[in-house]
């Protein structure tokens, strides 16, 4: 005899299987726009930044190029998007520690470091109505880039509000800290292309 919990089982293994075939996953091309550099790859005499965008955050690697040590700030980094500021995390930050203070980095001359940022409060808890093995409280991102039609909590995009994206435009600042100064280099990145997978 089928009790109510086996059913309840199978019923959402099936809504999971229509959901995970409706699913539909996007890419997009990005080049910086500001400063005007046309690629994804911003050098000077301090450093070369390399961007690299995905769904929930915006990765980069930074070359020192200076005789200096650079410090990264991360209190003072920020992705603006839709003309909001927006503190970020970078690599290896737990979730549950988010709104802590994050130590600087130090780029040393002639290395190079891989980050990225990622906007602390697109990052929170997600607790389902029903838990089962497969839908069970966890840490869930609201999109940076919407590249899928179904978001890690369930929630649904449509393919119009992903195309709707075309030339979006995201702002990245890094604050460098040389000799106790801090400099800050702000680019705007831009998203076009936007192609089914």
């Amino acid at each position: 005899m089928c009790n109510l919990k086996n059913i309840y089982f199978v019923v959402l293994l099936s809504m999971l299987a229509v959901t995970t075939l409706q699913a539909k996953r996007y890419q997009c091309g990005y080049f910086i726009v500001s400063p005007d550099v046309k690629g994804t790859v911003y050098s000077d005499s301090l450093c070369t930044i390399q961007f690299a965008l995905s769904e929930n955050s915006m990765g980069f690697s930074l070359q020192n190029n200076s005789s200096n040590p650079i410090l990264i700030d991360w209190e003072k980094c920020a992705i603006i998007k839709y003309g909001t500021s927006m503190r970020c995390i970078h690599a290896g930050i737990k979730y549950n520690e988010k709104a802590n203070l994050q130590t600087k980095t130090i780029v040393f001359p002639s290395t190079q470091i891989t980050d990225l940022l990622c906007p602390a409060e697109n990052i929170w808890w997600y607790t389902p109505m029903f838990q089962s093995s497969i839908d069970r409280p966890r840490w869930c991102h609201i999109p940076l880039v919407i590249l899928n039609t179904k978001r890690e909590d369930g929630f649904k995009y449509k393919e119009e509000q992903i195309l709707a994206q075309e030339n979006l435009e995201i702002g990245v600042v890094l604050a460098l800290e040389v000799n106790e100064k801090v400099e800050y280099k702000s680019f705007v990145i831009k998203c076009v292309n936007f192609q089914r997978i």
